[in-house]
């Protein structure tokens, strides 16, 4: 076979290709991602920015080259059929010409995806900390080794438009997940770091490919897509519990089961599926303190959620006796009551600082004129999140009451109008968090002190952007859009959330959240 026919993989390494299928021999003994290229001929050219101004590739004069318009081609740079340069503004770094797709797409995930430029403080610390310490160590042929690649290479192919990177990352994929089937049914390996680790990122995978090329998902498809995804986390929780079961307390990393717990409880609020009652002990897992208490509530949420939705004959009793429901109700209104007083025990570096920005001035800036600023973006995901909680246990209450209606109307109709204020007043300090969480604002001074509020230019706040830090507005995202049904927002605010939501999942690759914003009932 000639050289030039062989796959993209023995191409870049120029050595001779034997053309076999699905994987060429050359590939297989070199345990490589065997690539093939649905192209004989380059069809991009490339800027080259590191080697001047205006510079670019010079293709053969034997070669039909089809070169794309000058907005589009920045966003092909850095892929390669065969040498090109990347250049994509992580921390300043310019890959070399020699840079493969491996290395670009890891470090563009790396940097975009997993490691925030700020430190995190522990209570909002999520399982991603794990990834790049456990990716110098693994091997090749890992299951977590295929998982990242898959979601990296996935991850940069839609950030640069690059089709044969998204191709790739789908056998990746499918390679992940046989070899996650293999490892689980081993008893050590079932149980490893890099099992659970693989096993997460592979939802996070399942996300960034939910059909984000389909404009015309409906809710309803759109929450199978949903389900989809949060297999994963079921799989996740099934490696937790074997970890459990087999391994004593030194034997397993504490930690990390504890971070990957806190991402399958806020899956199971989204699906309000509950929890299996060995999950809900956060003790057990290495909460305490402020995050145990925090812990405790989401918890008994997703009890709650899970509760109300059991039919009124399973408890055994006629379904016109309402009294199941007024016990439900009163546990939840406690549990309200509750996490509102936890607000007030919270130490003086919690407190957020109100400022009121003139909207006239400042058009889309914020929800209402009210911004909030925090000690540190930390701080920030866990108001946020306590938020979000508290409005899913007030659907629950609302859900409640209205199956109460009947029999005490006047009651339920106040209570209901007192409920669906409350999570307005919840929605609009999520909202007044946001400009803060995406550098939209500074403060000029502490926010313990009289510092000013800077509101920065636009191109500079969408510069500052990066999934690693929106990624914490996802979750209260999907809650906020998910009360929309019976918090009483309006068509404005609505449409105010929503516009802000689809960004937020562009550049988080939460691609749930963007069509489930985009869709208007």
């Amino acid at each position: 076979m000639a050289w030039g026919d062989g796959c993209e993989t023995c191409r870049k390494r120029r050595v001779k290709c034997d053309g076999a299928r699905p994987n060429c021999g050359q590939c297989q003994r070199a345990n490589r991602i065997c690539f093939i290229s649905e192209q004989k001929e380059p069809k991009f050219a490339f800027v080259l920015e590191n080697l001047g101004p205006k510079t670019t590739s010079s293709p053969s004069r034997q070669r039909r080259v089809l070169r794309e318009p000058k907005s589009t081609a920045k966003k092909r740079t850095g892929f390669k059929f065969s040498s090109v340069s990347l250049n994509d503004g992580s921390q300043g770094l310019t890959h070399s010409l020699t840079t493969s797709w491996e290395d670009q797409a890891i470090a563009y995930y790396f940097h975009h995806h997993v490691i925030p430029p700020v430190e995190v403080i522990e209570a909002a610390q999520e399982h991603m900390k794990y990834l790049p310490l456990t990716w110098t160590h693994a091997q090749k042929d890992s299951a977590f080794y295929l998982a990242m690649l898959a979601t990296s290479y996935s991850a940069f192919g839609k950030a640069r438009d690059i089709l044969a990177a998204s191709k790739a990352s789908t056998f990746m994929y499918i390679q992940a997940v046989n070899m996650i089937k293999r490892s689980l049914q081993d008893p050590v390996e079932s149980c490893s770091d890099e099992t659970l680790l693989a096993t997460m990122i592979l939802s996070f995978y399942e996300n960034i490919n939910s059909g984000f090329e389909d404009k015309t998902k409906s809710r309803v498809e759109l929450f199978q897509h949903m389900n989809r995804a949060f297999c994963h986390h079921d799989g996740a929780t099934a490696v937790l519990k074997a970890r459990q079961q087999l391994l004593s307390t030194e034997q397993r990393n504490l930690n990390l089961d504890k971070l990957v717990r806190r991402q399958v409880i806020r899956s199971a609020l989204l699906r309000s599926t509950g929890l299996p009652k060995w999950l809900e002990d956060g003790v057990v897992f290495g909460e305490s303190g402020l995050s145990l208490e925090l812990d405790r509530f989401m918890v008994s949420v997703a009890r709650l959620q899970r509760e109300a939705q059991t039919p009124l004959t399973s408890y055994g009793i006629p379904s016109t006796s309402q009294d199941p429901l007024g016990q439900l109700l009163d546990q939840a209104n406690r549990l309200d009551s509750e996490m509102f007083l936890w607000t007030i025990r919270l130490s003086h570096d919690w407190r957020y600082k109100t400022f009121e920005v003139d909207r006239e001035l400042f058009p889309g800036t914020s929800y209402t004129s009210d911004i909030h600023t925090y000690s540190s973006l930390g701080h920030t995901a866990i108001w946020n999140r306590y938020r979000s909680v508290r409005i899913l246990l007030k659907i629950v209450i609302v859900k409640l009451l209205r199956l109460l209606e009947d029999h005490h109307q006047h009651e339920v109709d106040l209570s209901i109008r007192i409920v669906t204020k409350s999570m307005q007043d919840l929605i609009a300090d999520i909202c007044a968090s946001i400009p803060y969480c995406v550098n939209k604002i500074s403060l000029d001074g502490s926010v313990d002190g009289d510092g000013e509020l800077v509101i920065e230019n636009h191109a500079k706040a969408e510069k500052g952007m990066r999934a690693s830090i929106l990624s914490y507005l996802t979750f209260p995202f999907h809650v906020m859009v998910e009360a929309f049904a019976v918090a009483g927002t309006s068509h404005d605010q609505q449409t105010w959330i929503r516009d802000r939501a689809v960004r937020v999942g562009e550049v988080a690759n939460d691609t749930l959240l963007e069509k489930i914003a985009s869709i208007r009932l």
